[in-house]
């Protein structure tokens, strides 16, 4: 996810990780990720610091200084990324080729309440001003949309075919819009690997 939306934090977590080329930094262009720790973990945080030390996992100061840049508008990326999720989710959510929608923000999101609990302060008030425009109750939550097709292998081999102008990804680590098929077929019914994801901008 993103520091933006959830706040794990605040929900009780004892450690929270980040990767931070897409959302914090926004570029893709560099590798490196974040631990972040409550303050009373005083002797995790020393033991972490040593080994981050002694292990070598020390970003340079370019990167830094690029993630620190990128950090000072994700605020204003995070609120445009979810305004656009939840647009692509809506639609999605009245085709008739979908089958099931997840993104939490939507009203009939088994999980929707959860999401909205988990908000951070700061989004809980962003999200509220764009409550005022979704009369269901639907709100702006990251910008990952994930659904599955009507039909099966046939019918999503076909959609992932005729998809533009999105490439077909490895990995979701970009801030490019992806397409992706779930890469681990084993864990599905053989009738029931129609899941796919889709990540957009």
């Amino acid at each position: 996810m993103t520091p933006f939306y959830p706040s794990s934090l605040l929900q009780g977590a004892d450690i929270v990780l980040h990767g931070l080329p897409k959302y914090v930094n926004g570029h893709s262009d560099v590798v490196m990720g974040a631990v972040v720790l409550p303050v009373r973990h005083v002797a995790l945080r020393e033991r972490l610091a040593f080994l981050q030390i002694a292990v070598g996992a020390v970003p340079s100061a370019y990167d830094c200084w690029m993630v620190q840049r990128g950090a000072k508008t994700s605020h204003l990326r995070m609120k445009e990324h979810g305004r656009n999720a939840l647009l692509v989710a809506r639609a999605l959510e009245r085709s008739p080729y979908v089958k099931e929608v997840a993104y939490p923000g939507l009203a009939l999101h088994p999980r929707h309440e959860l999401a909205r609990r988990s908000l951070s302060p700061h989004a809980a008030r962003s999200v509220q001003a764009e409550t005022e425009h979704n009369p269901d109750g639907s709100f702006p939550y990251g910008r990952m949309v994930s659904f599955r097709i009507t039909g099966g292998r046939e019918e999503s081999q076909h959609f992932l075919g005729a998809t533009r102008p999105f490439t077909l990804a490895g990995s979701l680590g970009g801030v490019e819009s992806r397409r992706a098929a779930c890469s681990h077929d084993s864990q599905y019914h053989p009738s029931d690997r129609a899941c796919h994801a889709w990540n957009r901008r």
